[in-house]
């Protein structure tokens, strides 16, 4: 969908197929396949390619961005795709200067997700899928739900999928 956004020269961005790094597409494809994620979308007015973009990388938890290197455009999933003895090493021979460093508490974070999405199986009614993190309503003592629309998630179990996705970041205190 975003290759088509990006190259379509009618009513997209209008970028040479040769601007996209395809094998990037075909790789995060394959990947979102695996996962069992699709999209539909239904354009009905008129929208910003850049807002549509960004709804897309939403739900796929990925981003398009610009490679200097390679001067083309390429999507990068948030995904555990690397090796930890490959990643740079941030110690105290490297840091030039360390400012501050803090934890978020556990009252920013979210116990429970809820997804609301069509189900095309019961004639496109607006329902929702949930996750829950147990533990942390324990922590908190009190249920802290947010609520996402993909609105290209017609599926019920891509909208599990996806409120358990989302729950793993919410629910934790990043630093």
């Amino acid at each position: 969908m975003i290759y088509e956004i990006m190259t379509n020269a009618d009513w997209g961005l209008g970028y040479a197929a040769s601007d996209i790094d395809t094998t990037s597409f075909e790789d995060a494809a394959l990947v979102l396949e695996g996962e069992g994620q699709g999209i539909s979308y239904m354009i009905t007015s008129a929208i910003e390619a850049s807002r549509l973009i960004r709804t897309v990388e939403e739900q796929m938890d990925g981003l398009i961005r610009f490679n200097q290197a390679s001067a083309k455009w390429e999507i990068k999933l948030a995904r555990a795709d690397y090796t930890i003895g490959a990643q740079p090493e941030v110690n105290v021979d490297n840091i030039v200067e360390f400012v501050s460093y803090s934890r978020g508490s556990w009252d920013g974070t979210s116990n429970q997700v809820r997804i609301k999405f069509a189900d095309r199986t019961d004639e496109y009614k607006s329902t929702y899928a949930m996750a829950q993190d147990t533990a942390n309503v324990r922590i908190q003592d009190v249920n802290v739900s947010v609520t996402k629309n993909y609105p290209g998630c017609f599926d019920r179990t891509l909208a599990n999928f996806l409120a358990w996705r989302d729950l793993r970041s919410f629910s934790y205190p990043l630093a």
